[in-house]
């Protein structure tokens, strides 16, 4: 039905959204690394020039980190479109296994409740 058109569609620009999303980052990124080194320099002493190294590797290494961690979470996650297209199911299949884990939460509650 639609739902299936509307998360293929979503599927497919995925990844365009995930690059915008990285170029933006990586544009603000380099405003305010750029924005260290001209506040900093303004003053043109060796101690502000160092205060904006000691930025620019900490930047650097934050950097290293998070690109690291992007990665091992994508290819950790990562959805092909064989998988979404396998577990696709109908409507009516959809609301038996809601109505069912409906009943398991309010029976789990009435559990809960009964003990406390």
């Amino acid at each position: 039905g639609s739902v299936h058109a509307a998360v293929s569609g979503m599927y497919q620009e995925r990844d365009n959204i995930w690059r915008v999303f990285a170029i933006g980052s990586m544009g603000f990124c380099a405003n305010f690394f750029t924005w260290i080194w001209i506040m900093l320099l303004q003053y043109r002493t060796w101690e502000h020039i160092g205060i904006a190294v000691l930025c620019s590797l900490i930047f650097i290494v934050a950097a290293v980190i998070v690109i690291r961690g992007v990665r091992r979470i994508f290819s950790r996650f990562e959805l092909k479109q064989t998988e979404v297209s396998k577990k696709q199911i109908s409507g009516a299949d959809f609301l038996k296994k809601q109505t069912a884990a409906s009943a398991l939460t309010a029976i789990s509650k009435e559990v809960n409740s009964a003990v406390v």
